[in-house]
């Protein structure tokens, strides 16, 4: 037993005293007071929790007690966001541990930490990207394929289920990288480790495709919607945090391709990171901005009228010719489906106003 100890003892004394990785020519690494980017980890994180919270609690306030409109697109914006919670609370440890500072500044021991909570840190971004998208997709069929099955209402349910099997995927191979499992985040145990950078960079770009094509088909399908340019500039302002998750995409991919050529990883680890927490709060955002409005009229008292206005000066849709539907529920909020009806038939309730 004193064996046993004295042993992990001399290896502790070993990782914590060793550079996790060899210095540049000329520079000596510093255990003491290195160089640190981790302020904006704590910034960035600090940002997204309040914008991401404000976000979700905003809309789940206004289906369930505005509109009683929810459905499980609210369901699964709340699982996400609690999931998304749980990854955030991993940059506390990596942050104390020391992430954003070259590597070799850091001891051994410290980049360890790091690779573990890295790790969880991974799990948690696929979960909950996953699940935010679900959330997405579901408010757009919610929005515009109300009762009708159309070729792009099976697109969509086809981008769903591909991103749950994609993400599904991506989950396993964090979890079971390397054999044994501890190998992931301890490069001193032997063992064996598909690769990883290589893994970084599939994700990164199945992650930006997806963000695209949740992007461009709400856009799509608004360009189809027989509306004012003015009004669609408006109604299209809704959906800008898809573009911020897109760049954000995009971004996370450039950095995992720089994992390739270096080996300062707790250096280059921290903005990726950080542009994985800014995707899916961007995600968030565009789940939860669609049901902003109709809280906002709530809190001015306005009565809810948009549901009777006429789409079109003329109370026509020029797509099928036939007289919109209206909203037989007062307490419903004027969608952005109710402003037209398109070929294939009724549209849904509780979006964004007319006016």
């Amino acid at each position: 037993m004193e064996a046993t100890m004295a042993a992990m003892a001399h290896n502790y004394t070993f990782l914590s005293n060793t550079p996790a990785a060899p210095p540049p020519l000329d520079v000596i690494p510093n255990f003491v007071d290195p160089y640190s980017k981790g302020y904006l980890s704590i910034m960035t994180v600090s940002i997204c929790i309040v914008v991401s919270s404000i976000a979700v609690w905003a809309k789940l306030y206004t289906k369930f007690v505005v509109s009683k409109t929810h459905g499980w697109e609210d369901y699964t914006i709340l699982l996400g966001w609690a999931l998304f919670m749980c990854m955030v609370a991993t940059a506390v440890p990596m942050k104390y541990e020391g992430i954003g500072i070259h590597e070799w500044n850091l001891s051994l021991w410290r980049v360890i930490r790091i690779g573990f909570w890295m790790n969880v840190a991974e799990v948690l971004y696929a979960t909950s990207v996953c699940i935010v998208k679900i959330s997405i997709v579901l408010q757009i069929l919610k929005i515009f394929f109300p009762g009708r099955r159309t070729p792009l209402f099976f697109l969509l349910w086809g981008i769903m289920i591909f991103n749950i099997l994609l993400y599904i995927s991506i989950v396993i191979m964090e979890i079971f990288q390397c054999t044994p499992r501890e190998k992931i985040w301890n490069p001193l145990v032997e063992g064996a480790c598909v690769n990883v950078e290589a893994s970084f960079i599939f994700t990164a770009s199945a992650n930006l495709i997806s963000d695209l094509v949740l992007l461009l088909v709400p856009v799509y399908l608004l360009l189809q919607l027989n509306m004012s340019l003015k009004r669609k500039i408006g109604v299209g302002a809704i959906f800008a945090s898809g573009i911020f998750a897109c760049v954000s995409s995009l971004m996370r991919l450039i950095y995992s391709i720089q994992l390739l050529s270096t080996v300062d990883y707790t250096w280059v680890m921290l903005p990726l990171g950080l542009w994985c927490i800014a995707e899916v709060t961007s995600g968030i955002l565009a789940s939860c901005l669609p049901s902003i409005p109709r809280l906002f009229q709530h809190i001015r008292g306005k009565p809810n009228t948009a549901g009777n206005a006429p789409y079109t000066p003329n109370g026509r849709n020029t797509f099928s010719g036939r007289r919109p539907k209206r909203s037989k529920d007062p307490n419903t909020f004027a969608s952005i489906d109710r402003m037209d009806e398109s070929r294939s038939g009724k549209v849904s309730s509780d979006w964004i106003p007319l006016k």
